[in-house]
């Protein structure tokens, strides 16, 4: 649920799942769950033209402004991360779907400065009022 700011009433979004393509990468965690924040498999990519337009688009229909994740690196770079943590949960050490460019399962895993196409969901959360959108690595 999230809170329109035209009326302030609750409304409910449902975002499915999308394909977000040509992202460089610029930290990976799917060969192994993150060991410094033990969040799970993530990838974190830099925010170009298309991913601010997607960002954009989940902020329009959910009516809220604070994506999780998206920060500016030291070097200048605006990123956002995209994780999952069921496989890591489940006792998976490496996320399980990573594809080739053919769409062919690999075990190959992207590294800072790869190209990469994401499957991504987004999830409106609403904890002590504060709402905020996690978008989650599918």
């Amino acid at each position: 649920m999230a809170v329109n700011k035209n009326t302030g009433t609750m409304k409910s979004v449902s975002f499915g799942a999308e394909i977000l393509e040509d992202l460089e990468v610029k930290w990976s965690h799917l060969d192994k769950p993150d060991p410094k924040y033990k969040t799970g498999h993530s990838v974190t990519v830099k925010v170009n033209k298309a991913l601010k337009e997607y960002i954009k688009q989940v902020k329009a229909q959910s009516g809220v402004d604070k994506i999780n994740g998206m920060k500016k690196t030291d070097d200048g770079d605006i990123v956002i991360k995209f994780k999952n943590k069921l496989y890591f949960e489940n006792g998976e050490e490496r996320f399980p779907n990573v594809f080739d460019v053919n769409g062919q399962k690999t075990n190959n895993i992207p590294f800072g400065g790869d190209k990469v196409n994401v499957i991504v969901k987004p999830k409106v959360w609403d904890i002590d009022n504060k709402k905020s959108v996690s978008i989650y690595l599918q």
